[in-house]
C-alpha cells in the first residue's frame, strides 16, 4: 500500500473501513500530498505487522481530527514525517501507539502548527516518549 493515494491533491474524503490491511507491511507515504483530505476513517485499519509509515500523512494540509487509536505499531521501526506538514492538524488521537526504543519518530510532527497538544508515545519498554511538535 506503498503510496498508495499519495499525491491525490483533490481527494476530500477517503472511507477505508472496508480494506483488509492484516498483511501489509509498507504503508509509507500512503496518503502524501493529499492537501485537500479533509477526512479520512481508517477505524478498521489492522497494522499489526507493518513495519514502516514514513510520511504516511504528510502534507495532509486540511486534515483537522485524525484518530488511529486503531492502530497497533510495535512492529512499527519507521516512523519519521509521518505527519510532517499537517499544518491544519488540532486534534490527533494516538493513544495506543507503542514503539521500540530503535523506532525512528525523527521529524514525526514537524510543521504541525495547530495541534492542540503534545502527543505522547509509548515505548514498548512502558516509558513515555513526549514527541516535539516543531
Amino acid at each position: 500500500m506503498r503510496g498508495m493515494f499519495s499525491n491525490c491533491k483533490s481527494l476530500k474524503e477517503l472511507n477505508l473501513s472496508s480494506f483488509n490491511t492484516e498483511k501489509v507491511t509498507y504503508m509509507d507515504s500512503m496518503f502524501r500530498n493529499c492537501e485537500s483530505l479533509k477526512k479520512i476513517n481508517l477505524s478498521s485499519f489492522n497494522t499489526r505487522n507493518c513495519k514502516q509509515m514514513i510520511k504516511m500523512f504528510q502534507n495532509c494540509k486540511s486534515l483537522k481530527d485524525l484518530n488511529l487509536s486503531s492502530f497497533s505499531t510495535n512492529k512499527v521501526n519507521l516512523m519519521n514525517m509521518m505527519f510532517s506538514g499537517c499544518l491544519s492538524l488540532k486534534n490527533l488521537n494516538i493513544s495506543n501507539f507503542k514503539i521500540n526504543k530503535d523506532t525512528d519518530t525523527s521529524n514525526m510532527f514537524f510543521e504541525c502548527p495547530k495541534l492542540k497538544k503534545t502527543p505522547e508515545i509509548k515505548k514498548i519498554t512502558g516509558e513515555k516518549e513526549k514527541c516535539i511538535c516543531i
